[in-house]
Order: C-alpha cells, then structure tokens, then sequence
C-alpha cells in the first residue's frame, strides 16, 4: 500500500520538510495544523483524518534554548478527494495530477516547493530524523487500516 500512497512535502530554506507550524492565541492544535497546511501550501480544505502522534526536539533562537512539541495529523485535501472520485467514476476528463497545480508555496515562510511523493522517496528525502519517525508512524498506521 506505501508504494501507492503519497505525502506532500515541502521544500523550505533549502531543505524538504512536512507542512507545520505554530498554534496562535485561541486556536486548538487541530484547528492550527489545518490552518498552517492552508497557508504553507495553498490546499483550500484539508480535512484531518486522523492524529499520528508526536515529536519533540531542542532548537536555539536567539540565545535561548527551546523544547518544542509538534502534534502530526494525517489529512487529505477534500477537493482533490472530490476530484479523484469524480474522475474514477468517469466524470472528469483531466490528467490525474492537473488538480495539483493549484497549489502554492508561502514564499514568505522559504517554501519554494510543493511536491507530492511516494513514501519511500519522502524517507529518503526530509532533512530529520523525527520526521522520518512520523512517515514512520502514518505508514503504520496506514497498514492497519
């Protein structure tokens, strides 16, 4: 099944990394991961299908350490799942992967690129360990669908 299944990647400041970002005043975790997939690609409904989990790591801003907790879910972008029903019930005569020109990078975060890849190829591309954890934990999860 992870030969078939695909994840969107990001290529921000010279690395390929997985649409996140933080949660702002008032905002659940949920409702801010949507969000932030919405900005940082451009997706205009991504619908969470489920939590994966969790990953934590230390980084340094401004002479301060951080500890920093990201909360991964799994999503779909509900009109491309539209459009892939639509078309393999014979309604919609366009090439498969037209629909996904209609992304687009937030050039103001560094995202220069959106790509769509197979999950091996996203273990072998993203920049750090936790990230390979969480495509770890979504193909999993996946399987046991």
């Amino acid at each position: 099944m992870e030969q078939c299944l695909e994840v969107l990647l990001i290529h921000r400041n010279g690395l390929w990394d997985i649409p996140k970002g933080k949660v702002e005043k008032n905002e659940t975790v949920a409702y801010a991961a949507r969000r932030e997939v919405q900005e940082e690609v451009g997706i205009e409904e991504p619908i969470i299908t489920h939590f994966i989990g969790t990953t934590t790591h230390e980084y340094e801003q401004k002479n301060k350490s951080y500890h920093k907790t990201t909360y991964w879910y799994g999503m779909i972008d509900a009109q491309e799942h539209r459009i892939s029903s639509a078309r393999s019930q014979g309604r919609i005569n366009e090439p498969k992967n037209s629909t996904r020109n209609r992304y687009s990078p937030q050039l103001e975060e560094g995202i220069t690129e959106i790509r769509w890849v197979n999950l091996t190829l996203a273990h072998e591309w993203v920049a750090f360990d936790n990230l390979r954890k969480v495509l770890t934990q979504f193909t999993e999860q996946v399987k046991a669908l």
